[in-house]
């Protein structure tokens, strides 16, 4: 949930703008760019702290949503990310019919993880 922070652990292969930042997290927009790519928004539809950040995208490439649900798990807190997108555009349809967009989208994904990891663990 905090959204100013984003920036230390977000990979450097996807630029991340903080459009607005409502403190209860619920309307937050970030615009992402993907290095190379073309870029997208992303609102937060719903946010139960620490559980749960529910997000639409937009204005972009894709449209859809994806939800962000963290669990206590031996000792630790499970991260899981599920996504339900389509490709917009005339473009990316296209591109979509050819080319594997969840494993294109699982790299970037794996990055954002990682480096979450790292951020959560280091101590304070």
């Amino acid at each position: 949930s905090d959204v100013r922070g984003y920036p230390g652990w977000w990979p450097r292969s996807l630029r991340l703008l903080v459009l607005t930042n409502d403190p209860s997290l619920k309307g937050a927009e970030f615009r992402v760019q993907p290095v190379g790519g073309r870029p997208f928004c992303c609102r937060v539809e719903n946010a139960v702290a620490p559980v749960s950040i529910r997000i639409r995208y937009f204005g972009g490439f894709i449209e859809g949503a994806g939800e962000w649900e963290l669990t206590l798990e031996d000792g630790g807190t499970r991260v899981t990310y599920r996504v339900d997108v389509t490709a917009a555009g005339m473009l990316a349809s296209l591109v979509s019919r050819f080319a594997d967009l969840k494993r294109w989208h699982s790299k970037p994904m794996q990055a954002i993880l990682r480096n979450l990891k790292q951020a959560a663990t280091r101590p304070v």
